[in-house]
């Protein structure tokens, strides 16, 4: 080509050879950049286009992803920022949920998951509680209600908070051993010997009752089991005692 002039940005260089992509001279009007080489990870594409976001290339530094496409539930948002849970955006396919906070209360967890009875997050507005399982009997029942007949929240029972080597009984001498007295249902503890501060067990654990009862008849029906004291009650009719069970599922309503 021959234009006749000494312009280096328009179709024909004065060295009288085509301008093209790759001369490093930016022909006005066609090209936006022309940076002389092939790599397509820098600011200045191939093409001669100035990189951008959307182009289908990841400019290196500067762009985390770049797919090319304005869809905002893929792996590269309309930004070229890798999708993460937490962004606000629904990753189809991967994420359930993504509301951009960290409350763990609400309806989407932080792992952009739908809450759900069983996840060991208590739903606000929701559930009553939730102990990350779906068992029944442990005090949180499968649709995450607070269930009565076990020992957690039930408000007759409470804790067993220390351990005695001496006052436990079984109310009924047909049954005496532990197990027997707390399937039975007769199985009292009194550590105290007397007064109102009878909430242990011999190991340590276990619930009594929140109420206390005053002990009569032990000559004639009840036990000592275990402990330093086994076998006849022993003359403690008088005494402060409350009822013992052993395992999370066995409180009653007495």
């Amino acid at each position: 080509c021959d234009d006749g002039n000494a312009e280096q940005t328009d179709a024909c260089l004065t060295n009288c050879s085509l301008a093209r992509c790759g001369d490093q001279l930016v022909q006005a009007g066609v090209e936006t950049c022309d940076d002389g080489n092939r790599i397509e990870t820098d600011a200045c594409t191939n093409a001669c286009t100035t990189s951008t976001c959307g182009d289908g290339h990841i400019e290196a530094g500067v762009e985390a992803c770049d797919d090319g496409n304005q869809v905002q539930t893929d792996a590269c948002l309309n930004t070229c920022v890798a999708a993460r849970c937490g962004d606000s955006l629904v990753h189809a396919g991967v994420e359930a949920c993504d509301d951009g906070n960290q409350d763990q209360t609400d309806g989407c967890t932080n792992v952009c998951v739908l809450a759900s009875c069983g996840d060991g997050h208590l739903q606000a507005g929701v559930e009553a509680c939730d102990d990350g399982n779906l068992a029944a009997g442990d005090g949180c029942g499968a649709t995450c209600a607070i269930e009565l007949n076990g020992c957690n929240n039930h408000p007759q029972w409470q804790a067993v908070d220390c351990q005695t080597g001496d006052y436990v009984w079984s109310m009924n001498r047909t049954f005496t051993s532990l197990q027997a007295a707390n399937t039975n249902r007769v199985l009292a503890v009194g550590c105290a010997h007397s007064g109102t501060g009878n909430t242990c067990s011999l190991d340590g654990s276990g619930w009594v009752s929140t109420r206390t009862f005053t002990m009569s008849g032990c000559n004639t029906s009840w036990y000592h089991i275990g402990g330093r004291y086994s076998g006849n009650c022993g003359g403690h009719d008088g005494d402060i005692y409350r009822l013992l069970v052993l395992n999370e599922g066995d409180c009653y309503d007495y």
